[in-house]
């Protein structure tokens, strides 16, 4: 479950991002990246937290259909 969080806060991340490079307002764009870093920074967390492995990373993004 723990794995689960930590690949959702990365991918809710990178729509952060995404939506930041599409901003035509540049405070909402700077305040889209800020929230994009906090979430990676709070997945890691998640991560060391709860000890989650590669394994488990790998195996929540393919039920999250968010594997490369």
């Amino acid at each position: 479950m723990s794995a689960a969080i930590a690949v959702y806060l990365r991918h809710i991340a990178v729509q952060c991002i995404e939506m930041a490079k599409d901003c035509p307002d540049p405070s909402t764009a700077e305040k889209l990246q800020s929230l994009s870093i906090e979430l990676a920074e709070k997945a890691e967390q998640v991560e060391t937290l709860f000890g989650v492995t590669d394994e488990e990373q790998t195996q929540s993004r393919k039920s999250a259909g968010t594997s490369p």
